[in-house]
């Protein structure tokens, strides 16, 4: 069946799509899936076919982050300034990112690469999302109930992480020997800006070890060990 006018989460839900037990979610291959009955998860395929998995959005969400290794304490730091925004599984330009929070039975988890555009529609009172894959001629619209200063929140946030991804990568590049040259003031500023994302990623490590073996996080302590060691030049 095609799509073509603005969906809804109740229209997609109230009508019957192909089903499978399984099928692989990837960067690639879904604009965005949620649930759709108790128990299965309606995915939108990228051809812009709905097809309808008997799995939880829970069940495809953490094979997914397994499978594309997004780490739990990498997220955790990434998260650290953001307490209360919903977490996204970002790998650089990709991004798999709920609308909202994860508890909400309306929650979407979407493909921010495959969103060729978003708008607030004051008149349908909703998020206005348009997928589209160049491989097709199928645009797919989907109407969100969700607030637009939450659901941009979420999207910076995402922006964010990927710059801090691409800091990171440029930083290993150079250290290897594989990035064309760069002024000194570009390469200081890379420098420190992937120390101090080092930092704040081992510390966190430290006090996440210590809390699940002393029941504490040793804050002090960890803050000290860093102090002295993190960054010391090797000695012969």
């Amino acid at each position: 069946m095609t799509l073509n006018n603005i969906q809804t989460l109740q229209a997609l839900r109230q009508q019957e799509w192909p089903v499978t037990d399984y099928q692989v979610l990837d960067w690639d291959n879904a604009f965005f899936i949620t649930t759709y009955r108790p128990g299965q998860t309606l995915m939108m395929l990228t051809n812009g076919q709905p097809l309808v998995v008997n799995r939880t959005v829970k069940e495809m969400v953490n094979e997914f982050a397994e499978a594309k290794q997004i780490w739990q304490l990498d997220t955790k730091c990434f998260y650290l300034d953001s307490c209360h925004c919903p977490i996204a599984y970002v790998a650089g330009r990709h991004a798999l990112v709920p609308s909202q929070g994860i508890r909400d039975e309306n929650v979407v988890y979407y493909m921010s690469e495959k969103m060729v555009h978003h708008h607030f529609d004051r008149k349908l009172g909703g998020m206005i999302l348009c997928f589209k894959d160049p491989a097709y001629d199928q645009e797919i619209k989907l109407l969100l109930d969700v607030a637009s200063l939450r659901f941009e929140k979420i999207l910076r946030k995402v922006d964010k992480i990927a710059a801090r991804q691409e800091s990171i990568n440029r930083q290993a590049q150079e250290w290897l020997g594989l990035m064309e040259k760069v002024t000194w003031h570009e390469s200081k500023q890379q420098n420190n800006d992937f120390l101090e994302w080092q930092k704040v990623w081992t510390s966190n490590m430290l006090e996440d070890f210590c809390e699940k073996m002393f029941g504490q996080p040793c804050h002090e302590a960890c803050e000290e060990y860093m102090k002295h060691y993190f960054h010391r030049p090797y000695r012969i």
